[in-house]
This record gives structure tokens, C-alpha cells and sequence, in this order.
């Protein structure tokens, strides 16, 4: 091996293992938080509020169904992506609806 390899060798263990300290370390701070605001573990808490987490997510997937279908929206810049957005979101009024 050269030393250039081993140099991105060492990088690469190096960002695994501060990948691995995060998780840790965010996996503890949940635990904490947890045990402090709610007064009771994260499973506890999930299987109190799983099924509304659940239709949360499935009204979401309903809702996003119907975005996708306007693909040159997608690729509009600007004020154009702008006005799509918030045509989206029901706030502007279309440029018909208008006159």
C-alpha cells in the first residue's frame, strides 16, 4: 500500500467511527429528553402515539399523490417555481381566476 491509500484509509475509519459517535450520542440525548419531557422511555411513548404518527404519514402520501403530476413544474425556475408553490398550497390564485 501507498501512503496516499493509507491516508484515505485512516479518513475513511475516522469518519465512520465520528458517524458512529453521533449516532451514539443522539441515540443518549433521546433517552434523556425522553425521561425528561414526557416522563417515560421512547418505546413507551411510541406506542402511545404510533397510530397517530401513522395517519400523519398516510394523509401525507395521500396529499404528496397528487403533487408529482405537473413534472414541468418541477424543472421551472424563479417566480415560476414560486407561484407553483403556493398554487399548491391554495394561497395564489390562478392567472384565470383572477379576470
Amino acid at each position: 500500500m501507498n501512503a496516499e491509500s493509507n491516508e484515505s484509509v485512516f479518513r475513511a475509519r475516522v469518519v465512520i467511527a465520528l458517524t458512529f459517535v453521533g449516532l451514539l450520542l443522539a441515540c443518549s440525548v433521546n433517552v434523556w429528553a425522553f425521561r425528561i419531557f414526557f416522563d417515560r422511555s421512547y418505546v413507551e411513548w411510541y406506542s402511545n402515539a404510533g397510530p397517530f404518527i401513522a395517519l400523519a404519514t398516510a394523509a401525507f402520501g395521500a396529499a404528496w399523490g397528487g403533487l408529482d403530476k405537473n413534472p414541468a413544474a418541477a424543472g421551472a425556475g424563479g417566480v415560476a417555481a414560486s407561484q407553483q408553490q403556493l398554487r399548491w398550497a391554495g394561497v395564489a390564485q390562478r392567472e384565470e381566476e383572477r379576470s
